[in-house]
């Protein structure tokens, strides 16, 4: 059986609610680690707009310093995409490589008007070339990982509005 959205959702909350009044950094650890188990991710952070790693749950072979140096070049690139084509704000990005998926996703602090990326990475397995169809035939569908950001982010919303 598919793993789903609201399962996410579920075990996130109630991994954190058991814990009480958790820190910030493991409330974004306990973010991070859901994100790459669910989303069968490699590694996943969340920086500042300026690239400051904030948290991360980083595959042992994922170097920090460019995944922080790339989040960053990552944010200015869709503030210029947005800025110069006029297409407004861009929320989330997504590059396929050869080996990877990368998404990152533009998060945004309207109260305190604080920025941050959270960028994951997920391996490209043989399933990543096969068609939706085939894929569900064979029982291997994909997670959203877009759902998951946008879930991810809700929590990273609320634990820094104030």
């Amino acid at each position: 059986m598919a793993k789903t959205i609201m399962s996410f959702k579920n075990k996130l909350r109630n991994r954190i609610r058991k814990l009480d009044d958790p820190p910030r950094s493991l409330v974004l650890k306990i973010v991070l680690e859901e994100i790459n188990r669910f989303g069968n991710l490699q590694s996943s952070i969340i920086t500042d707009d300026g690239g400051l790693i904030i948290s991360e749950n980083l595959h042992p072979l994922s170097k920090r310093d460019h995944l922080s140096a790339a989040s960053a070049l990552s944010y200015v690139l869709s503030e210029r995409i947005a800025d110069y084509l006029g297409v407004g704000t861009v929320r989330t990005s997504q590059y396929i490589t050869k080996d990877n998926q990368i998404w990152i996703k533009t998060i945004h602090i309207q109260k305190s008007d604080r920025r941050f990326v959270l960028m994951v990475i997920k391996s490209n397995t043989i399933y990543s070339t096969m068609t939706k169809s085939v894929k569900k035939i064979l029982g291997k569908v994909d997670p959203d990982v877009e759902s998951i950001l946008e879930i991810a982010s809700d929590w990273i919303i609320r634990l820094f509005k104030d």
